[in-house]
């Protein structure tokens, strides 16, 4: 495994950056806003004598940077209580590792944000085990600024680990917009639907008016069709992910 963080810098100036054995921080300015912030990529080793040490260097990081708002997020390998860990593994679960991360996480003054989807984050392959390895941790200043903060556990594909998505608010992006997908254009009955619709659409006027009129006819007949045939593969997609979903979720 390793670490990796990559960012936009018309959103994020970044003027500093920290790397530890186990961690990778970037400090900067988040432009919109105009407030510092520390994001803090984490790896936590498995052992519980590396995950200690780990602990302490990021302590004092904290410590080193009084100002800004932080946010610690990654794969912690540490649950926070039994209950997030289902299956034979002791490691995961042994007690003193769980105190010593909630230890951790309450003298660094971090608050857990609220979480959407999986409870868990990580799954053996085997199905044997599935825990909650990975979350976002953020300061009491970072919720203050961005209250509606939550993440969202999205499901896994081809990982051991799930993807965690973190939103600082929560958007309504409206209707889904209409879209031609490319591989349309080689399937035969998107080709005849295109043919009869245009052919079959009379319109009279001005050239203009003639196109924009057969087009937006054209547009109703393609979403229609797109309902029934136009998302099969996407519809493929989401039926498999909704499978490998509903085995993770099976109690072990």
């Amino acid at each position: 495994g390793g670490l990796l963080c990559l960012w936009n810098n018309s959103v994020f100036e970044v003027d500093s950056r920290v790397k530890g054995s186990n961690f990778l921080m970037l400090a900067g300015r988040w432009i919109k806003d105009d407030q510092r912030i520390y994001i803090v990529n984490i790896y936590a080793p498995c052992d519980l004598q590396g995950k200690r040490a780990l602990w302490e260097e990021l302590r004092q990081l904290r410590i080193s940077h009084t100002d800004g708002l932080w946010c610690f997020l990654g794969d912690f390998n540490s649950i926070r209580s039994q209950e997030e860990r289902i299956g034979t593994s002791q490691r995961m679960g042994n007690s003193s590792d769980i105190s010593e991360f909630n230890n951790w996480i309450s003298d660094m003054e971090l608050q857990e944000i609220k979480s959407y989807g999986s409870r868990f984050t990580w799954f053996r392959p085997n199905g044997s085990v599935k825990s909650r390895l990975d979350r976002c941790l953020v300061s009491e200043q970072w919720l203050s600024h961005w209250p509606d903060s939550s993440q969202h556990v999205i499901p896994r594909d081809f990982s051991d680990h799930c993807p965690i998505l973190l939103k600082t608010n929560m958007v309504d992006w409206g209707p889904k917009p209409f879209r031609v997908l490319d591989w349309w254009l080689k399937n035969k009955e998107y080709q005849t639907l295109v043919k009869e619709s245009w052919t079959r659409d009379q319109q009279a006027g001005w050239g203009g008016f003639v196109l924009k009129k057969k087009l937006r006819n054209l547009k109703s007949s393609l979403k229609q069709w797109s309902r029934e045939f136009g998302d099969v593969k996407f519809k493929k997609v989401q039926q498999l992910r909704q499978q490998l979903k509903d085995i993770d979720n099976i109690a072990c």
